[in-house]
């Protein structure tokens, strides 16, 4: 799911700003490669913790969204943040 649709500009530039700031980002990012050679990166994580990203993942909007869709309680399985540097390639295949 994009959650960008569901938060304004202002919201999403914290959530960018909080995602830079965090070094775990880049210390446990897995490197993915494409048919081409070039490496995208991965963030896993399975415990929607008590950070700004935890509060994404709680978040009514989200919450209140994904229930509406599936009919039915739902609960955080695990989030992914998919990180492109600038100028170095890499596709999502």
């Amino acid at each position: 799911m994009d959650i960008s649709s569901s938060f304004d500009t202002e919201e999403m530039d914290i959530v960018r700003q909080a995602a830079k700031a965090d070094q775990s980002f880049k210390n446990h990012a897995h490197g993915l490669k494409d048919t081409e050679g070039s490496v995208a990166k991965l963030f896993l994580w399975n415990h929607a913790g008590k950070d700004i990203f935890g509060t994404v993942a709680h978040t009514p909007r989200i919450v209140d969204a994904m229930e509406q869709l599936f009919r039915d309680e739902v609960y955080h399985y695990h989030s992914e943040m998919s990180i492109k540097e600038p100028c170095t390639g890499g596709a999502w295949e």
